[in-house]
């Protein structure tokens, strides 16, 4: 006699079916009757039996209307005829209506508003973690890491740890220390040798130079 689960067989165990009754369909493959047809499968209510969807690169059909794919393979979208379409090669996923449209990125590339890139733009590090580009801590102008700092903005100093620094207020701009100036703030002249912001003479407007009187 057949398995319960079976309608037809060509044999005793649950791996023999050659049909199914309601609601189970047979999965060819595995000569089973299973209530949920596999991915790339819908299941034929006429015929009882697991089908292939019709549709190109189809992950998931339904089986109401098996031409109309509702989730596609991986680095396929699904476009408005219901239809699988690749995306950009750039793009590991991608979501659509567009092929450009990446939801994750091939290897070596980064996420940066939904397109996939070898570079990320100024203020932002490509983490080759998760593949996207991520913000750099707000005292960074460029950074190599969440961390790590490479450029400052202006009125701070990158330290020893690679952070960014805020420059004494005698600073416009600073270098290694808060206090070793770079540049100064209008009246006010950069002391070369001291590294310091100097106040220009009472008789100066503006001055720069060595000297307070330049």
């Amino acid at each position: 006699p057949c398995e319960e689960c079976c309608k037809t067989c060509e044999g005793p165990s649950k791996q023999s079916c050659l049909s199914c009754g309601a609601p189970l369909f047979l999965n060819k493959d595995l000569k089973s009757c299973i209530e949920t047809c596999p991915e790339k499968y819908f299941g034929n209510e006429q015929l009882r039996i697991c089908q292939s969807c019709p549709t190109e690169f189809c992950l998931i059909c339904s089986k109401e209307a098996p031409n109309n794919c509702t989730k596609c393979l991986e680095n396929y979208f699904l476009n408005k005829t219901q239809t699988c379409e690749a995306c950009q090669k750039s793009c590991a996923t991608c979501s659509g209506p567009l092929n450009t449209n990446c939801l994750s990125c091939a290897k070596g590339l980064f996420l940066h508003n939904s397109t996939c890139i070898a570079q990320c733009p100024i203020g932002t590090f490509g983490n080759t973690t998760t593949n996207l580009c991520e913000s750099c801590n707000k005292t960074c102008a460029e950074c190599k890491n969440s961390n790590n700092c490479t450029k400052c903005e202006n009125g701070r100093f990158l330290n020893v740890l690679a952070l960014c620094e805020v420059c004494s207020s005698n600073c416009r701009t600073c270098i290694s220390t808060a206090s070793k100036c770079l540049s100064c703030y209008e009246g006010k002249s950069l002391n070369q040798i001291t590294n310091s912001c100097d106040s220009c003479h009472q008789s100066c407007e503006t001055c720069s130079g060595l000297t307070q009187t330049e």
